[in-house]
């Protein structure tokens, strides 16, 4: 479908082939958990060299609704982001976790009605802290906070968490798979760890990449094949380098890279 390039944490982006498949299910999965109606509009304001835009480019089209695509240089400013989500009636909207701090630092009792039309804010990109959170429900908005993890690899998200379900208590998680998405965490060993016990972050199933564009050695190493639940079938699954646990009740929690 696309080849889109990492970041470059590391100093050196790569670029990622990302299969159709892979994309149409992303598509499916959030318009699964996140309908999307004719009424709907979704805001464009991520640039297309992000993964994120994706689920803003082509999200809107699932339900039918609209995309309203935000002026240039928009999403650096709080206050140009509130009028859109007014004045176009938007529902669903992406942040980084960084930026919706300031978003939320300007939004305030007198001004946060021009928010209620949003049905759902969509956090990713980087770790969402706890102050974050507290701070958007200190504003006692009923507006729902949906944190959601995945890397480029894995085709934009893997898993999803809602912000009601959290009792405020240690790291945000990270949430459970998104439909036909696997997530397992292992040891060196490739052995599934324990609940509670640290691990890297696995990722199988339909929302894993082809691979490294022109770096075979790289897909080699990363993208490894796996027997999973017992199937006589090997699948490929993705190693994404972080660190993660399970918790009691079945969600994940990220401790870093």
């Amino acid at each position: 479908a696309y080849t889109i390039y990492t970041s470059g944490s590391t100093g050196k982006p790569k670029g990622v082939m990302v299969e159709h498949g892979s994309v149409v299910n992303l598509l499916l999965a959030m318009q699964a958990e996140y309908p999307f109606i004719p009424e709907d509009t979704y805001l464009l304001k991520t640039s297309y060299v992000f993964d994120v835009s994706v689920t803003e480019l082509f999200g809107w089209a699932m339900g039918g609704g609209r995309l309203a695509i935000l002026e240039k240089n928009g999403e650096k400013d709080p206050q140009v982001i509130e009028k859109w989500i007014e004045w176009h009636h938007v529902t669903h909207i992406n942040f980084v976790p960084s930026m919706f701090n300031a978003f939320v630092d300007f939004v305030t009792e007198k001004n946060k009605d021009r928010l209620a039309g949003l049905k759902y804010i969509f956090l990713a990109g980087e770790a969402l802290l706890p102050l974050q959170v507290k701070k958007f429900k200190d504003l006692n908005t009923s507006i729902p906070l949906k944190n959601i993890y995945g890397p480029t690899e894995g085709t934009v998200y893997s898993s999803h968490y809602s912000l009601s379900d959290w009792n405020g208590i240690g790291n945000v998680p990270i949430g459970k798979p998104l439909p036909n998405i696997e997530l397992h965490i292992l040891n060196k060993y490739n052995h599934l760890q324990p609940q509670g016990i640290p691990g890297e972050l696995v990722i199988g199933g339909d929302g894993v990449a082809r691979g490294y564009l022109n770096n075979p050695d790289l897909t080699a190493e990363k993208f490894t094949k796996y027997r999973s639940n017992g199937s006589y079938r090997a699948y490929i699954f993705y190693k994404t380098g972080d660190l993660a646990r399970w918790l009691k009740d079945g969600n994940i929690e990220f401790l870093g890279r």
